[in-house]
């Protein structure tokens, strides 16, 4: 079985990535196999030739959103029933392609209920961050994603 995970955070309430997702999924034309309020489970809907269906086998990718103290998390998480380097290769595509398109719905519309960005400087938020670390309340991966973030924006 080849598989694959992404995870990334996001400054959006969890309603509106569940929603973002939804979207980003119907978009691809791939099918929800199951919903609740914190994960979809999807299914790539293969819609090309016989021959490229015999070379790759369809993606199921598990979505979790959850809160943190940083954001909404977003865990991916793609696997096929294939091996080797050709199926591997198609799952990391998936889950970057279904990443790409989780990230355009959210960026296209200002959600009504978003997550306000703190105005204190750069410097003081990263501060911030490192004392949640040392703390215990964020892992160092959190913190390496937030302060990516931060530094990004």
């Amino acid at each position: 079985m080849s598989k694959h995970n992404d995870e990334f955070f996001v400054n959006f309430t969890p309603n509106f990535v569940m929603d973002a997702c939804c979207e980003a999924i119907a978009n691809l034309g791939w099918r929800i196999m199951e919903k609740n309020d914190t994960k979809i489970v999807c299914k790539e809907v293969s819609n090309v030739s016989a021959v490229a269906i015999l070379v790759t086998y369809p993606v199921n990718i598990d979505i979790s959103i959850s809160s943190s103290k940083i954001g909404t998390q977003i865990v991916l998480k793609g696997s096929n029933f294939g091996f080797g380097p050709v199926q591997s290769g198609h799952v990391k595509g998936q889950v970057g392609n279904i990443r790409n398109r989780i990230e355009l719905a959210l960026n296209k519309t200002k959600p009504p209920e978003s997550v306000t960005q703190p105005t204190q400087d750069i410097a003081a938020q990263i501060k911030k961050l490192s004392d949640l670390r040392d703390q215990g309340i964020l892992s160092e991966a959190e913190f390496v994603a937030a302060k990516t973030r931060i530094l990004g924006a």
